[in-house]
């Protein structure tokens, strides 16, 4: 009795769902995003379980696109939010667009988790960096593919060196200046950094000649 009964539950339930009818609150271009499912992000598909409050459709709004870059951890390190950035979309090339850094996310994740990259190349550890472009076209859609190059601004009028004269020691930073003897460093403190340069807040002066270390061959 209780088998038929719950058989007659969900009877009625599926009856209700396939009566249900969706609105869709303005007229636009429907779009199936990427959710997880298990250890990928997938498309849903029928017979998919997903979570409560999982976005399945949305109807896009192509007046604003962010978008997503990924970048090694030693490299996101060196970029802060308002950052400019040029970016050129592949299947448009030869158009230059322009954006800003809008967002970094705190934590790494790994090529593994995010594209389910099972070779050696899985365990390498990337930083999601969003980046706000500028201006839409027509032509633009989500899930396009781009190549970004973002330019680090340094504070303004503050004293910024080469990262070629900072000396790296029990993770403290030193220079060599000129009027130092062969054995003798300065320590400084560092402030905002980017790819090829560093702020200096103290340590050494404007008008200090800096000696920069050979490299090894």
């Amino acid at each position: 009795i209780k088998l038929e009964d719950a058989r007659e539950e969900l009877d009625k339930k599926l009856k209700n769902l396939e009566s249900m009818e969706v609105k869709a609150p303005v007229t636009g271009i429907f779009y199936r995003p990427l959710v997880n499912l298990g250890n990928s992000k997938e498309k849903i598909q029928p017979g998919k379980s997903v979570s409560g409050g999982t976005k399945i459709a949305e109807i896009v709004n192509f007046e604003k696109f962010v978008s997503r870059i990924y970048a090694v951890q030693s490299d996101a390190i060196s970029i802060s939010p308002g950052d400019r950035v040029q970016l050129e979309i592949t299947a448009n090339p030869g158009e230059k667009l322009s954006g800003k850094v809008q967002e970094i996310e705190a934590f790494p994740i790994s090529r593994k988790e995010r594209l389910s990259d099972q070779g050696p190349g899985g365990a390498l550890k990337e930083v999601e960096i969003k980046v706000e472009l500028d201006q839409a076209f027509d032509w633009m859609r989500p899930g396009m593919s781009l190549m970004a190059i973002v330019s680090t601004t340094l504070e303004k009028n503050q004293l910024v060196i080469p990262l070629a004269a900072l000396l790296n020691v029990d993770s403290k930073f030193f220079v060599k200046t000129q009027h130092q003897s062969s054995n003798e460093l300065q320590e400084v403190q560092l402030g905002h950094s980017s790819l090829t340069e560093a702020v200096i807040t103290s340590g050494i002066k404007a008008g200090d000649v800096l000696i920069i270390p050979p490299t090894s061959p």
